[in-house]
């Protein structure tokens, strides 16, 4: 999730939509969430793995904001999470997610628990409710750090400050006359394997992109990472003449693609005026990036019209460079399939490279099954232990928390990897 700032006026227009929580209509999606999950995920099992719903059942009764990554449409798996643990949840969900479907659909998804927030914007009526609902404690919430769903399955993005901030703040306030009740985030990472051998799957989905592309068939000794690597060429090649890049003509594909990355970082570091560290892992940069946007989204309305004018014209600017980075992940995901050995490619991996193509060329994504799907439950992390320090340093300590959130849940879904079995790229 992102933190957010005053709204422009075509936001304001957005309505709020606040959790409405029903009992009927949560036990009528329980009943036919097996359904749904196929039907919507092609997802055909959810595994909690080891002790992830003892770890979890300990907390009953506390306060919690879950924290998992967020690859596709994980709302879902949640939802299942807490199916499973026989509880509500509340959920934080963007404001563009009740826009795009049907009435009836945010009608029940309010129902389900989600309530919205408009994203880029300092949305007060969100933030006020996020914070009454860790006040009252009546049940868990669940905020997707990563602030957008990215669809690279194996990859964690760097992690927006958002969830800790919420938690510090209502813990400040419910410690103010004694000492503060326990508040968790909770880790939880998400893995999606494939059920079934997916390659007729990639080799129909290759001659898809080949022909949107234009592209003449391959011999027939080339591999199906072969025909990969030449169309992300020529989607790479059509990006590079939108920024204005002109490659060395003996440059590899990764080259190209790491330079083209730095290239929108640095661009983004520049016009926020943020001085990056030398040497710093691209992920970190981007975070460092991504928080600078955050604390000039959140704020406060300044005095005067004039200023207030001002302070909207930047934060209209900052979102869109929050867009320039979230545009970055086109090219990980390339990187993602450049990067990898051959021999131990995941299919998951292979098809994400994949969607994120079919998105460049045809404007959507295939939603492709069956799929099996492993929880993984981290350790809690009880803020009450750290709220002194947030008094003193409010900032330093939601970074490192935020930090320390997202090193736990990019371990947890590496540790997964081998539940995947690795692609056969012989030649299709």
């Amino acid at each position: 999730m992102q933190i957010h700032e005053r709204a422009s006026d075509k936001e304001r227009a957005f309505r709020f939509r606040p959790p409405m929580n029903n009992p009927f209509i949560i036990g009528l999606a329980r009943l036919f969430l097996p359904v749904i999950l196929k039907q919507c995920l092609g997802v055909v099992a959810v595994e909690v793995r080891g002790d992830g719903l003892e770890r979890l059942g300990a907390l009953r009764g506390q306060r919690a904001i879950l924290t998992p990554n967020h690859p596709s449409l994980d709302p879902h798996i949640l939802f299942h999470l807490s199916k499973l643990l026989g509880d509500d949840f509340n959920y934080l969900a963007a404001q563009e997610v009740f826009e795009k479907i049907p009435s009836w659909s945010a009608w029940t998804v309010q129902r389900l628990g989600a309530y919205s927030v408009i994203r880029g914007t300092r949305d007060t009526d969100s933030f006020d409710t996020t914070h009454r609902l860790l006040l009252e404690g009546k049940r868990w919430l669940v905020i997707f750090p990563e602030g957008l769903n990215h669809w690279l399955h194996d990859v964690v993005m760097p992690f927006r400050e958002g969830a800790a901030r919420f938690a510090f703040s209502a813990l400040d306030d419910l410690g103010k006359e004694g000492a503060p009740p326990p508040l968790y985030l909770v880790p939880i990472a998400i893995k999606y394997v494939y059920a079934a051998d997916m390659r007729r799957e990639i080799d129909l989905s290759l001659s898809r992109l080949e022909q949107g592309l234009s592209l003449h068939p391959m011999p027939a000794t080339a591999t199906c990472y072969d025909r990969l690597r030449r169309a992300g060429e020529v989607v790479l090649s059509v990006n590079e003449k939108k920024y204005g890049v002109q490659p060395r003509p003996d440059a590899g594909l990764n080259e190209r693609l790491q330079y083209l990355k730095e290239l929108i970082v640095a661009q983004v570091a520049e016009k926020l005026g943020v001085d990056l560290p030398s040497g710093q892992p691209l992920h970190g940069r981007m975070r460092a990036l991504y928080n600078t946007i955050e604390r000039i989204a959140q704020g406060e309305p300044a005095a005067s019209e004039y200023e207030r004018k001002l302070q909207e014209r930047e934060q209209k600017e900052a979102r869109r460079l929050a867009r320039e980075l979230d545009r970055v992940m086109e090219f990980i995901a390339l990187s993602v399939s450049d990067d990898d050995d051959e021999d131990v490619i995941s299919p998951e991996s292979f098809l994400d490279v994949v969607g994120r193509l079919e998105v460049e060329v045809f404007n959507r994504r295939k939603t492709r099954s069956p799929r099996k799907v492993y929880i993984q439950v981290g350790e809690p992390m009880n803020l009450a232990n750290d709220l002194e320090s947030y008094r003193r340093d409010p900032q330093a300590t939601v970074r490192e928390t935020t930090l320390a959130l997202e090193a736990k849940v990019r371990e947890m879904l590496a540790g997964m990897a081998g539940l995947s079995a690795p692609l056969s790229v012989s030649a299709s």
